[in-house]
């Protein structure tokens, strides 16, 4: 059995834009088509849309005709994902609302202010709001008038997703591929006016979770869908949300950050999906997941970058496919379902019993990292943060999985929390209390200088409860022109060093150099690309059996000269990479895959093997993008 969907978001339809995001919605379906004709990936057997159809009430344009645009790609979208004969139907695409799809002129200021004054004593308010979805009074219904040129386009062309109570919040089961799907839609808009709406947002969040839980009960498959990630809502219903997520659901889909990517939680899977319409390349995006039961379990990333091509995404998915687990409670279903199919069959091995997912538990081979990897142990032995920085692909991720291995982080567990430009201070405590032997849902980080942070902590938690250390990825969220965003996370940073020291290490892994005295009580520590001898035996040991990839000498200088360009004169590893995988496909050696770019190497090198991998790869099919890209050892 398998299950395919394509997750896209954020398309923002309007005349004002088409000049710029017509082309890239065009290309989407030009894109997808060919990678459907030609099997580099199967039909989606559902789409998903995770809000912001629209671009907003905005004057010349209304909102009806951004939806009359939004149909006819809608329609186009659906007959390239069909097959040859007919297209997939209208009752297999849902969407949910967005901040964008609402009608700003329709929004009572009082009543919005009032709305957002709520949201900052939130724990009190809580049960006034469910009580407003339960019931509908008069400020209820005022404040989904904001939608109502959604609901009208949702009532007349995807009529099986519509909700004739008028809360725009769906839960449905259907029957896919022989598995029972429970798709639900959230809507995260109705409280939505403007730059206010950023932690301020009410979702209703316990009657919405209710309602979806009464009407999915029964399903393998539960896949939820919202716009706003759950770090928008207010600290109550962010709260609720986040332990619901993780009880209800197996798949959490969302929108509205621009960004993609994927977090495999264990007890779920969360996919935020970049943006169709979007004002910069690294904000487009779309994804497609395959869901092999048993077999693999994959997110396909893809981008926008002068047309259409698959995304990488350093170290957890440097070939643009991202492998995930299933989610324990659907994982915990299948083994229940594939026993019982066995216990029916006389103990015979059932087709259906579901196979552990692809891992490789090998550490990806280093290169050139040896002097490094002493410094950083050493620097991390006089201070217990460290700041590691370096450009995107550089390999930071990978050193740290090396690091795990040698003391002082050897034998303790990583506890990996990613960091958003909202990321707060009981953020990242939270992600980290249990360790110290916090027994409560939702603690508290401690307040007040550093010193006095320490002081609570040890009167709290004396000494850790769990062997672990903290990796801050993207910790540059954390930091903005001024310095830090929140002063907060800086005191519980040093709070937590001067409690603890090096039974709980930190390490902030960054994009960019960090300001001196940012953190004057940490190390940082730069990941620079691969110097010329270190790229030489990489490539060397890349080679399949029975090549000669030794190059030497001029021959190598001239090929570091070529893959440095544009990285700082090293050699990125996520170029060596995508290099590397496309040399091993068309059978041919580095040296030649780089003679076909020899025009354009001083641009983006990077790009222009992207684009020849998915244009000239079809060396392994079905694989013709991607699936040539699986090969077991990540090269950094």
């Amino acid at each position: 059995m398998s299950i395919h969907w394509l997750h896209l978001s954020d398309i923002h339809f309007h005349s004002k834009t088409n000049w710029r995001d017509g082309r890239a919605r065009k290309e989407l379906l030009d894109y997808l088509a060919e990678m459907f004709k030609h099997g580099d990936i199967a039909r989606p057997d559902l789409v998903f849309c995770t809000g912001d159809i629209a671009f907003g009430e905005t004057g010349p344009e209304s909102l009806a005709q951004q939806y009359a645009s939004a149909k006819d790609f809608f329609t186009q979208l659906l007959s390239v994902c069909g097959s040859e004969e007919k297209p997939l139907p209208l009752s297999r695409l849902f969407v949910v609302p967005g901040n964008h799809d609402i009608n700003r002129n329709e929004v009572d200021e009082d009543a919005q202010a009032a709305l957002v004054g709520l949201a900052q004593n939130s724990r009190e308010h809580m049960a006034r709001i469910n009580a407003r979805l339960e019931t509908k009074p008069t400020p209820f219904v005022n404040a989904m008038k904001r939608l109502a040129a959604y609901e009208t386009f949702v009532k007349e062309f995807l009529p099986h997703q519509f909700d004739q109570e008028g809360r725009c919040h769906y839960a449905q089961v259907l029957e896919v591929n022989g598995m029972t799907l429970g798709i639900a839609g959230f809507n995260s808009a109705w409280s939505c006016a403007g730059p206010e709406d950023d932690r301020n947002l009410w979702l209703g969040a316990e009657w919405q979770f209710n309602r979806a839980l009464a009407k999915l009960e029964q399903a393998h498959i539960r896949i939820g869908l919202i716009h706003h990630p759950i770090d928008w809502l207010n600290e109550a219903e962010r709260e609720i949300a986040t332990r619901r997520i993780a009880k209800d659901f197996d798949f959490w889909l969302h929108g509205h950050a621009h960004n993609a990517w994927v977090e495999a939680l264990g007890n779920h899977v969360r996919i935020g999906a970049g943006a169709v319409g979007a004002g910069t390349a690294e904000e487009f995006g779309v994804n497609l997941v395959r869901l092999d039961l048993p077999g693999q379990h994959e997110v396909h990333l893809h981008q926008f970058r002068d047309g259409w091509t698959i995304q990488p995404i350093a170290v957890q998915a440097p070939r643009g496919i991202w492998s995930f687990a299933l989610p324990t409670r659907l994982q915990a279903s299948l083994n229940a379902q594939a026993s019982a199919t066995s216990h029916a069959q006389d103990h015979t091995e059932s087709s259906a019993t579901p196979k552990a997912p692809r891992h490789n538990p090998t550490r990806p081979r280093l290169f050139g990292r040896a002097t490094l990897l002493k410094e950083c142990a050493q620097k991390l032995q006089q201070k217990s943060i460290l700041l590691l920085y370096g450009m995107r692909g550089n390999g930071k991720s990978v050193l740290l999985d090396a690091l795990d291995d040698i003391p002082p982080l050897a034998g303790k567990t990583r506890l990996r929390l990613q960091v958003f430009p909202d990321t707060t201070a009981n953020d990242i405590f939270r992600a980290l209390a249990w360790s110290l032997g916090e027994q409560a849902d939702f603690p508290q980080a401690p307040q007040g200088a550093s010193n006095a942070i320490a002081a609570e902590l040890l009167k709290r938690y004396p000494q850790p409860a769990k062997a672990v250390y903290l990796h801050l990825d993207r910790a540059h969220f954390l930091l903005n022109e001024q310095g830090w965003r929140d002063p907060a996370v800086r005191q519980l940073l040093l709070g937590l060093q001067i409690a603890y020291g090096m039974q709980l290490p930190l390490v902030l892994e960054l994009r960019e150099r960090p300001t001196p005295g940012l953190l004057a009580s940490a190390n940082a520590i730069e990941v620079p690309g691969l110097d010329k001898n270190s790229m030489g035996e990489l490539l060397a040991a890349s080679a399949p059996a029975g090549a000669d990839w030794l190059y030497q000498g001029d021959e190598l200088k001239r090929l570091y000269g070529w893959i440095g360009a544009g990285h700082g004169k090293t050699a990125h590893p996520l170029t060596l990479s995508l290099l590397v995988e496309l040399a091993r496909g068309l059978q041919q050696s580095p040296k030649e895959v780089l003679a076909r770019h020899s025009q354009a190497l001083e641009e983006q090198i990077e790009e222009k093997l992207l684009r020849d991998l998915y244009t000239n790869g079809d060396f392994e099919k079905p694989s013709r993008a991607a699936q040539i890209l699986r090969r077991d050892t990540q090269l950094c």
